[in-house]
């Protein structure tokens, strides 16, 4: 009797036991899938860290490559407004002579010279004049 009272208090302990070891066996079962789950998300994460780190080199070289180019034009931008600026002084100084007779830029003797030129002028024109006339008459 105590043998079987006995047995049935190990097996009593055995299936205990045995309860205990399926819930310890369904506990690590949970935390390997936790395990696995989160391994599955480091390795995604890693992966995006990976093509932002890639996306970020892509970004930063290609950023370079636009200052490399940026430089030089806006050194060329610079010396294209200062010809600008000097060409738009120069426009204003000949609009300002445009205004005024050629006359006024020479000096006395020349003066002169065009006034007694002028009255040349005039007396062949009204001599040639004369002339064409005589001629169309005869």
């Amino acid at each position: 009797n105590r043998l079987k009272a006995e047995l049935v208090e190990q097996q009593e302990r055995n299936d205990q036991h045995q309860s205990e070891l399926q819930a310890i066996e369904s506990d690590i079962d949970k935390a390997i899938r936790e395990a696995q789950r989160v391994e599955s998300k480091i390795s995604r994460n890693r992966d995006t860290l990976d093509q932002m780190r890639t996306d970020l080199r892509l970004t930063k070289e290609q950023h370079e490559t636009i200052q490399r180019g940026f430089r030089p034009k806006e050194k060329s931008l610079q010396s294209l407004e200062t010809s600008m600026l000097e060409m738009e002084a120069q426009k204003q100084s000949y609009q300002e002579e445009l205004g005024t007779t050629l006359a006024s830029k020479f000096n006395e003797d020349d003066k002169q010279k065009i006034s007694e030129l002028e009255k040349e002028i005039k007396q062949l024109t009204k001599e040639s004049k004369q002339l064409i006339r005589d001629r169309t008459r005869t």
